[in-house]
């Protein structure tokens, strides 16, 4: 029998190339944001081709073995019916939370699995069930987002589905290689995930080392989604779209943010309040989104997009900065009645210092002048030189933003963080072959003159200057 011209390579070469078929590290790509949004758990196509397991005997063991080693797979059986997912509820959920269908469930069921690399098996079912059901396979790193979506998904009745329902876990021999703290923190790393479900009945876990067991099942089997779980929740859902952006997958952290305003806003439609623990909590996640949001648009260059989040988020934050806020006079003006330009900066980003203060830092100044910023960027990109006289001023605004904060630390740096995304942005617009941003002396962009209709500088000029020069602008 003649040998396979694949079997010919060193191993080495044939490993390649069973990690570009059989390996998602290597052969995954971004689903767009649409597909992403849609999507309760996979962010990405895995792209897979397992057709070269059929190739011979030797071929098969060698390329399996790289399956189950680059690969963690964790194994969901569906045994109840109350945990399936039909059109109609797809369409009643869209309908509540107002943004995306989510298809929960990924991929179509199977009666019976083998996955090389299953690091975990779970079993859904209701008490009386015995072990069986639909199998589906997720990765390790998509389980949490798979248990999100699953925590809040809804009856008709306003009930959720994982209410009565009892969970098998379930850890595979491979899990437990290494020392005994190595074993026990991965599979905490394992269950950490699955603690996003509420409502379970009952809860039991094989396998699991630590004595810390009966301290997952009491999280699963809570019936309530707390204030902990749901701002964690948030957080590691927008570090993920961060992640994404990151490393230049836009539509992923698109469909990221998009599902973390699914989830939160989920919270307040069905009235669980005690998910948040102020009442304006729901406005500064809105505006920490919408920030998140800008950042991703503005390197992803859809800056009418940035530009619409960047106001957003501004408009959230003046609107909890002028909740219960003190009657104060407006900015100063001089013996003419006129308002200074830069008494009128000074006076805005006082205005945000104080209001940030009065909530708690839960909106910072610096985050406000990031928005500014962003809005900055996109209004000159998107619109040239018709916006630069607003985009120099929101511009300093941002800047004055961050010099007045109570909570920026030095290491932190926002202004040059700023001006680095500037500068990125504008070097990677000026590469493009069909056209490049319009580009000025370089000292312009900073100037804050005004003047007249015949061109000479207003007969205030030098009030100005010294006015702004007496407060370090």
């Amino acid at each position: 029998m003649e040998t396979s011209p694949l079997l010919r390579l060193p191993r080495e070469l044939r490993d390649r190339i069973y990690q570009n078929l059989l390996s998602t590290e290597y052969a995954k790509t971004p689903k767009d944001a649409q597909a992403g949004c849609r999507s309760g758990a996979s962010r990405y196509n895995w792209n897979l081709d397992p057709t070269i397991l059929r190739a011979n005997r030797q071929i098969h063991q060698e390329a399996k073995e790289i399956l189950g080693r680059d690969n963690d797979f964790v194994v969901i059986e569906r045994a109840a019916k109350e945990l399936e997912q039909t059109e109609r509820d797809r369409r009643e959920e869209d309908v509540g939370i107002m943004v995306f269908n989510v298809t929960i469930w990924p991929g179509k069921p199977s009666k019976e699995v083998f996955v090389p690399g299953e690091r975990m098996r779970v079993w859904l079912g209701k008490p009386d069930q015995s072990i069986g059901g639909d199998f589906f396979v997720v990765l390790v790193e998509e389980l949490r987002d798979f248990c999100v979506s699953l925590s809040i998904f809804g009856d008709l009745e306003g009930g959720y589905r994982t209410a009565g329902i009892r969970a098998c876990i379930t850890f595979k021999d491979s899990v437990v290689e290494g020392t005994l703290g190595a074993k026990e923190d991965r599979e905490k790393s394992l269950l950490q995930p699955l603690t996003k479900l509420r409502f379970l009945e009952q809860v039991t876990i094989r396998g699991f080392s630590s004595e810390q067991q009966s301290q997952y099942e009491e999280q699963m089997t809570c019936g309530s989604h707390d204030e902990k779980l749901v701002a964690t929740t948030i957080e590691e859902l927008i570090q993920s779209g961060d992640q994404a952006r990151d490393i230049g997958h836009f539509d992923v952290a698109t469909a990221y943010y998009a599902r973390c305003t699914d989830y939160f806003h989920h919270f307040i439609k069905t009235h669980q309040h005690d998910a948040f623990s102020h009442p304006t909590d729901a406005l500064t996640i809105d505006f920490k989104l919408m920030q998140h949001r800008a950042l991703n648009w503005i390197e992803d260059d859809d800056f009418e997009q940035a530009l619409e989040a960047a106001k957003t988020a501004l408009t959230m934050a003046n609107e909890l900065f002028l909740l219960d806020a003190p009657q104060t006079e407006g900015p100063p003006t001089d013996a003419r009645g006129r308002v200074n330009t830069g008494a009128f900066r000074r006076w805005t980003c006082e205005c945000i210092r104080e209001g940030a203060e009065r909530w708690g830092q839960r909106i910072k100044a610096e985050d406000v002048g990031r928005c500014y910023y962003y809005k900055s960027i996109s209004e000159h990109c998107a619109f040239g030189d018709d916006a630069t006289e607003q985009a120099d001023e929101d511009k300093f605004t941002a800047i004055g933003c961050c010099v007045i904060s109570e909570t920026m630390t030095e290491e932190e740096n926002v202004p040059k963080e700023l001006m680095e995304l500037d500068i990125r942005t504008m070097e990677r617009l000026s590469s493009y072959p069909e056209g490049s941003v319009d580009e000025d002396d370089g000292d312009g962009e900073w100037e804050d003159v005004e003047e007249d209709e015949d061109g000479d500088e207003d007969e205030d000029e030098d009030e100005e200057d010294e006015d702004e020069d007496e407060d370090g602008e």
